[in-house]
């Protein structure tokens, strides 16, 4: 536990979120020469895990208690069932296109943050159509063929 209060990292600025803008305590340390002071710095390296940890705790018994109704009612939402079915098959799919795509390049990736979110969302849409194909070609046939087989044992 004492780990995670010491200082050990620096904040960078220009990350997808960053830390400066969102709290208002100015630029990260590399920003125009303007950064953070070390006090700022070690607070931030000190505060930011276990605050993380103890807002998801409340979150997490809030919601499981039935204290926080709205997270329940969101994620039971119709909506997200198409995705339920599909989540496992772009799990076990994703890894696969991650691999094809990194051995099948021609050069090395320059890891820019478009290039990254670009490769990532590239990767999250390409899992997710092959996991509806698989889907269909594969899970739902067995599925209706599962279902006549139970439907017998059933019946005799």
């Amino acid at each position: 536990l004492l780990v995670l209060l010491l200082p050990y990292n620096d904040i960078k600025s220009g990350s997808l979120v960053d830390a400066g803008s969102l709290f208002g305590i100015g630029a990260g340390p590399s920003s125009q020469g303007k950064g953070w002071s070390q006090q700022q710095r070690n607070a931030w390296n000190a505060l930011s895990r276990p605050g993380f940890g103890f807002f998801f705790a409340v979150f997490l018994h809030g919601t499981l208690t039935g204290d926080l109704s709205w997270p329940q009612a969101f994620l039971a939402a119709r909506v997200w069932r198409p995705l339920a079915k599909l989540s496992y098959g772009a799990y076990m799919w994703h890894l696969v296109i991650l691999v094809v795509s990194l051995f099948s390049s021609r050069s090395f990736y320059a890891f820019s943050q478009l290039q990254v979110t670009l490769l990532y969302l590239a990767i999250v849409v390409l899992a997710y159509l092959v996991s509806t194909a698989s889907f269909l070609l594969i899970e739902r046939p067995f599925s209706v063929l599962q279902a006549s087989a139970f439907e017998r044992v059933a019946t005799k």
